[in-house]
């Protein structure tokens, strides 16, 4: 039986990391462009004379402005902006102040902050997100398996009896079932009993349990709510 948590997995959920890189280093770049634009960028009065359809994703229409302006030699630029909705955001014939870099007026934009500052925006929050869903994967992987570590070493072994297999709705796959080994225990020194699950698994243990009625729990010496299934056994066999 494979764990749910196993490295392998950790590593594709880490992976998200290297999504996240690529977005964080554009949303550097983009800022860094659109603050270079905004200190040194020159700026001129144009008018929108056209909105076009463009096709997004799932055939969604947004329509982008196309608007004119003259450079400071009078030389009329003819520009489509970069950023687009729906219902269009400004009416045909209506005036904007326009922004481009100097020497470069065909990048020109509308200067207004959703223009501006959109996409470092998205690509800031975007990488932000896979960045930090992948280290947040890897630091409770290896935080996970230090525990693990240490209640091998150091916790109390005790039997527990089987009670039964469940599905785990905490985990959720398209095409697999995850699902864990439930068992209860009675302290003897108090006659408390508890009840232990065991990480999730791919696939339905019960047949490679074999009739299995006791699985020994490794707990912690004082935590008893920290605790450590010994499912070894499973996990070398196929599912």
């Amino acid at each position: 039986m494979k764990r749910v948590f196993s490295l392998s997995n950790t590593l594709k959920t880490g992976a998200l990391c290297l999504i996240g890189l690529p977005c964080l280093a554009l949303a550097w770049y983009t800022t860094t462009q659109s603050l270079e634009l905004n200190k040194n960028g020159v700026r001129t009065t144009g008018a929108v004379v056209e909105n076009v359809k463009r096709h997004a994703r799932r055939n969604r229409i947004r329509y982008a402005p196309i608007f004119q302006f003259r450079t400071a030699d009078g030389e009329k630029q003819t520009v489509e902006s970069r950023t687009r909705s729906n219902p269009p955001r400004y009416d045909v014939g209506e005036q904007v102040t326009v922004i481009y870099p100097p020497g470069a007026p065909q990048e020109a934009e509308i200067d207004r902050f959703l223009n501006l500052w959109a996409g470092p925006l998205i690509a800031w929050i975007v990488g932000s997100v896979f960045f930090g869903v992948g280290v947040w994967a890897f630091i409770g992987f290896f935080k996970a398996r230090r525990q693990e570590t240490w209640l091998r070493l150091h916790g109390q072994r005790v039997q527990t009896t089987f009670l039964n297999v469940e599905e785990d709705d905490r985990v959720h796959s398209r095409t697999r079932r995850a699902f864990h080994i439930k068992t209860r225990w009675q302290d003897p020194t108090n006659g408390k009993q508890y009840v232990f699950k065991s990480e999730p698994f791919w696939g339905d243990p019960t047949h490679a349990l074999g009739g299995q009625t006791s699985i020994d729990v490794l707990l912690h010496p004082i935590d008893r709510g920290t605790y450590l299934m010994d499912t070894h056994f499973l996990e070398e066999k196929s599912p």
